[in-house]
């Protein structure tokens, strides 16, 4: 078993989950590197419509949900669209990156 899927396992993330978190990370860095206009692709439509939609059921991840979005409130000038994953050719690299990481 490979270190990315303990970490995994001990955390019992899903994708949906995953993505969230990948989201918040994302928002926290680009406040951090004080970034105010934001383009962000995604290939998750569950994502989008739950960050951009007062949809509520997915209780379960309340919390992570309103955190994205209050981290999106902080910038004036953000969008979020999105793409399919054929397309998103630098996350297909990074996570082959990860995969060679975690698994060797």
């Amino acid at each position: 078993m490979g270190a990315f899927s303990m970490i995994e396992e001990a955390l019992a993330v899903n994708s949906l989950e995953a993505k969230l978190w990948a989201i918040r990370d994302g928002l926290i860095i680009c406040n951090q590197l004080l970034i105010r206009a934001l383009y962000i692709e995604l290939d998750a439509k569950a994502v989008i419509r739950l960050l951009t939609s007062k949809d509520d059921s997915y209780a379960q991840y309340a919390p992570i949900i309103d955190h994205c979005r209050n981290l999106l409130n902080l910038y004036p000038n953000w969008k979020i669209q999105h793409c399919y994953r054929e397309a998103n050719a630098c996350a297909d690299a990074l996570l082959f990156i990860a995969n060679r990481i975690f698994v060797y």
